[in-house]
């Protein structure tokens, strides 16, 4: 989880009207760090009508964690993995 710190009650007024979330990181992977907190923040913004995420790069893909955001990032793409056998060299 994620600690949500307020240092007064004139932010929290703040945060609790806010309708916009801008959440920027250097590299988005999967999603789920920036996903998870802004459902963190959700709690203390409950008016929020648009999510945005700024990155420089951005390999999430068009599904997953970031779904219901507007996503921006000098460079996109996506991660695929795959599964391979472990290979063992025969040494006699």
């Amino acid at each position: 989880g994620h600690l949500l710190h307020a240092p007064d009650d004139r932010i929290g007024r703040q945060l609790s009207t806010a309708r916009s979330l801008v959440l920027v990181d250097d590299e988005i992977t999967s999603g789920a760090t920036l996903a998870n907190l802004a459902d963190a923040l959700s709690v203390v913004c409950p008016r929020l009508e648009r999510r945005l995420a700024v990155c420089l790069t951005d390999w999430s893909g068009e599904a997953g964690a970031l779904a219901n955001f507007e996503r921006c990032s000098l460079l996109e793409g996506s991660l695929r993995w795959r599964a391979e056998p472990a290979r063992h060299d025969a040494q006699d």
